[in-house]
């Protein structure tokens, strides 16, 4: 394998945490490749890739989905705690009320990465 772009420094670490040609990662754990589909039918996933500009599978697409909802609602939850709870009117209380962009900002990173395919 060939790499060098701006991150072939990273490919021979890749190697420590278990990711080898063939093998894929799901969620954050590296899992071996799939046998199950025939060159043939990789090759017609990998054409339908490149046409929809895509570089995920559909379930890394649904697991981002899934996730994304799951951090809006701990996002919703946590703008009703720090609402309530957190803002004592000071200046560390808006601040406490404002982290409510960090769960937001990933939840919309995830959604727009299922929906866009990379």
């Amino acid at each position: 394998m060939v790499n060098d772009g701006m991150y072939s420094w990273m490919y021979p670490y890749m190697k420590l945490i278990g990711l080898k040609p063939g093998n894929t990662m799901v969620g954050l754990k590296v899992a071996e490749g799939s046998s199950d589909l025939s060159e043939s039918e990789m090759e017609a996933l990998r054409q339908k890739a490149a046409e929809e500009m895509t570089n995920i599978s559909d379930l890394e697409r649904e697991s981002r989905r899934e996730l994304g909802n799951t951090l809006y609602a701990v996002s919703a939850i946590y703008a009703a705690i720090s609402a309530i709870l957190l803002d004592d009117g000071t200046f560390s209380g808006h601040l406490a009320r404002f982290a409510v962009v960090l769960p937001l900002t990933f939840a919309r990173g995830l959604e727009m990465s299922a929906n866009r395919g990379l």
